[in-house]
């Protein structure tokens, strides 16, 4: 059913030793569920939770790139809360043009947020996967 469907990249799990070809269905890791996306948001949360040790870790520049994966392959109306994220990474790695941008889609996806964390210096709570 998902045969020709790759919900992650080639190189995202680099060491797990496997030579598995993408062209053939692993039902067994699949659930009925996975039709509706379900499995694709597993995948997601998987990711995040990556992005969130690799910010513990300080390792900004990988934690970017796995966010960037993120933005790039989840349902938009998942994103909203992550472009504050991504415009605090930007700003530490010195990429300030980016940040800009970042800050302006997280002012229109997720304003509240936005506006007490940068405005008013508030403690947010971000829930990217309801």
């Amino acid at each position: 059913m998902h045969a020709s469907k790759v919900l992650y990249p080639k190189n995202q799990f680099p060491d797990d030793g496997s030579n598995v070809d993408d062209n053939v269905s692993n039902t067994s890791s699949q659930t009925d569920l996975s039709d509706v996306g379900l499995c694709s948001l597993n995948i997601h949360e998987f990711s995040f939770n990556t992005v969130l040790n690799l910010l513990m870790m300080k390792d900004y520049k990988k934690a970017l790139t796995k966010l960037d994966y993120i933005i790039d392959t989840i349902p938009k109306k998942y994103a909203a809360q992550i472009w504050i994220i991504r415009h605090i990474l930007n700003t530490i790695q010195g990429q300030t043009h980016i940040a800009k941008k970042d800050l302006k889609r997280a002012y229109k996806y997720d304003k509240d947020n936005t506006v007490k964390f940068i405005d008013q210096k508030q403690n947010v709570t971000l829930n990217v996967f309801p």
